[in-house]
């Protein structure tokens, strides 16, 4: 099984509630625990998560810090116009060590929407966001997207490839 929330598998952050150039949603899909999305001091909080297909998701990790209330929808539709609630959750105030919390679901999935409904301080951040599962559409090929498309993997922005599909881009949909 592999981690399909990360950009060289195809993940891609598609909305964002907050972005900061420093601190980019694409952070969070990297696979780095050093490198983090950091809310803009507001909350409720959210970013839209796009799978390359639609997945059998069995597990769903976060990394973050600060954040209190966390919830995480899906969606698998081809547009992610409606959502259904998979897990809420209230992490612990760890100071300044980050905040891992790992859920064993059981869902299919093309996009999840994860809320930050508050936080333990003024700011927080997610470090890293994972999502194992298998492909339901037997495409679990590292070369290329369902269109065929060569899968970059280097790094462009969650507007870039998806907004210029003709669909939506970062901050709303």
């Amino acid at each position: 099984m592999r981690d399909y929330a990360r950009e060289q598998n195809g993940g891609a952050i598609v909305m964002a509630t907050s972005v900061d150039e420093r601190f980019p949603p694409e952070n969070m899909l990297d696979g780095k625990d050093s490198t983090f999305w950091m809310t803009t001091g507001m909350f409720p909080q959210e970013f839209v998560l796009m799978l390359r297909a639609p997945i059998q998701v069995s597990k769903i990790t976060t990394l973050s810090l600060n954040v209190k209330k966390l919830s995480v929808e899906k969606c698998d539709q081809d547009r992610p116009e409606s959502f259904e609630k998979v897990f809420e959750v209230e992490l612990a105030n760890r100071g300044d060590r980050l905040q891992t919390e790992v859920h064993q679901v059981n869902i299919k999935a093309k996009y999840l929407k994860f809320t930050l409904a508050s936080g333990h301080g003024e700011f927080a951040s997610v470090n890293r966001v994972s999502v194992v599962g298998e492909s339901l559409t037997g495409n679990d090929g590292d070369d290329e997207d369902l269109a065929g498309r060569p899968l970059s993997g280097g790094g462009e922005g969650a507007a870039t490839g998806f907004a210029a599909q003709g669909s939506f881009g970062r901050g709303a949909y």
